[in-house]
């Protein structure tokens, strides 16, 4: 009986004490789970960008960078002018106007006159592309040309080989042929000035009543 009742008693004593630590340990982790919760809730959270109904295409705005164009377009041919052999552009002399042409013709025709020498033709102060064929003639001396001045009023002259202009002469008067119309050439000479070097540069410039240059 005395057994049973110390049994008895350290079973009630036993479960006093496990009744006790639970209550103890019960609100100390019911404190902590509410300090955990209030520490989570407190945290701020990334927040979703409502929706369009589309999903984004192509790069994000931080990769893109600003268009700079190139230094030299790939389609503009560049155009330069030749080169002499020092390395310098050579630029086109232009001739003088027609006005300073005629004083200097005059000038010209005033000193031969005095000396009694052979005077300019007056067709020496024009430029070959100042002139446009009318006619062609055939006497005793040979073929020649009628041409007239393209100016308000121009002067007609009559032409024939080796007759000089002022930027070249009449070197050749072609007949008329079957399909062929008569054809004037001249041997034009221009200038460029390369460096401080002056350099003629001649060509061929055929004319016919038709097309007048070629």
């Amino acid at each position: 009986m005395k057994v049973r009742l110390v049994i008895t008693r350290f079973f009630l004593h036993t479960t006093a004490a496990v009744f006790l630590l639970l209550s103890l340990a019960f609100p100390l982790h019911f404190q902590a789970a509410v300090q955990d919760q209030d520490q989570k809730s407190s945290t701020p959270q990334p927040q979703k960008a409502p929706s369009t109904g589309t999903e984004a295409i192509g790069p994000s705005a931080d990769t893109i960078k600003p268009y700079k164009p190139a230094r030299k377009d790939p389609f503009r041919k560049e155009i330069t002018q030749k080169q002499g052999a020092d390395g310098s552009s050579n630029k086109l002399i232009e001739p003088p106007s027609l006005a300073q042409r005629r004083i200097e013709y005059t000038r010209k025709l005033n000193e031969c006159e005095n000396r009694g020498t052979e005077c300019p033709e007056p067709f020496s102060a024009y430029l070959i592309r100042e002139l446009e064929i009318l006619g062609f003639f055939q006497d005793p001396h040979g073929p020649g040309v009628f041409m007239r001045a393209q100016v308000p009023n121009g002067p007609t002259f009559y032409l024939r080989r080796g007759s000089r202009l002022y930027d070249g002469e009449l070197t050749q008067i072609e007949p008329e042929e079957p399909g062929t119309p008569a054809t004037v050439k001249f041997r034009e000479v221009s200038y460029y000035q390369a460096g401080k070097k002056t350099v003629p540069q001649e060509r061929i410039v055929a004319k016919t009543a038709a097309s007048q240059s070629k």
